[in-house]
């Protein structure tokens, strides 16, 4: 790729560097259309503007939709599960999702843009496979092509389940889906790499994810104990167990009738998993954050354009 000069600036103030890395994006991209191509995975789309069926705890950034309320999309995932109950087996998504972080930074974006990979009849361990190599081929890709931004070394994956985890580093493991600082240390110091964290405890994940004794079929892929880049599960296909589950966590079955819908008419065997690609080129292109990966970085308290 032709660097821009390090002396050329554009109106925003941003340096040859950051053309650069908003080049290294592009390839990036480009090389996981193609990878998926090869992989027979059929591209979709999800809609941006949606319902108040909001995930989780997340807070979600509110819209006006002509006269009515509406929020900018948190998730791709109960989408993905519809169309994999309407015939789509294999499928992806490159595209844009929101949170409403507080507050949002440099390092973590209120406008985001994700990869999703989901695929019918198999386990998680196959979304994995599938995120494992995707990483490598593009770390390939910014090691041929990069010429001022240091590309992180070792690329290997290694695997620990929650539980072994929480033993080792001792302490509850942290509340939510998220690991404490215990935990995050010891994978600090203990992993050199790559390491997905497996089998969560159900109430920690989102009511949609399939679990044996309380034990989640789900993956979170960290890199060392800094930051998580990919997490996903096998997805629960028992309707009155995900009405179940929807109640556990104090929200209303209402607001998912449409999703309940399909799941009530047979949802088959599926697995998904997504990762944000600016947080990914973060990690793995030292020195760089989030937004450095965006041509026009939202965030709380920043530029808009």
């Amino acid at each position: 790729m032709n660097s821009v000069s390090q002396a050329a600036f554009w109106p925003g103030g941003r340096s040859g560097r950051s053309f650069e890395l908003l080049g290294l994006r592009s390839l990036v991209i480009q090389e996981m259309h193609a990878m998926f191509r090869e992989w027979g995975y059929v591209p979709v789309d999800s809609p941006s503007i949606v319902s108040d069926w909001a995930l989780g705890d997340t807070q979600p950034l509110e819209v006006q939709f002509y006269d009515r309320k509406a929020f900018l999309s948190i998730s791709n995932m109960l989408y993905h599960q519809m169309l994999a109950s309407n015939g789509f087996n294999r499928f992806y998504e490159i595209g844009k999702l929101f949170r409403k972080e507080t507050p949002s930074t440099t390092r973590k974006l209120a406008e985001f843009t994700i990869v999703d990979i989901s695929q019918v009849g198999v386990g998680i361990d196959a979304i994995m496979s599938d995120f494992e190599e995707l990483i490598w081929r593009s770390v390939s890709v910014l090691e041929r092509q990069s010429n001022l931004a240091p590309i992180v070394d070792d690329i290997e994956f290694d695997t620990v389940s929650w539980d072994q985890l929480v033993a080792h580093a001792g302490g509850s493991g942290g509340k939510g889906a998220q690991l404490n600082a215990k935990c995050r240390q010891f994978l600090e110091d203990n992993y050199r790499s790559f390491v997905w964290v497996v089998g969560f405890p159900v109430e920690k994940r989102p009511f949609y994810t399939k679990a044996s004794d309380g034990v989640s079929h789900d993956c979170q892929l960290w890199y060392r104990g800094r930051n998580y880049l990919v997490a996903g599960s096998e997805v629960e296909t028992d309707p009155d167990l995900l009405k179940k589950r929807i109640e556990s966590k104090n929200s209303k079955t209402e607001r998912y009738a449409e999703f309940l819908d399909v799941a009530s008419a047979g949802m088959p065997l599926m697995s998904m998993a997504g990762m944000g690609i600016e947080r990914f080129l973060s990690m793995v292109i030292q020195g760089t954050v989030a937004a450095d990966h965006v041509a026009q970085p939202r965030y709380q308290n920043g530029r808009i354009f």
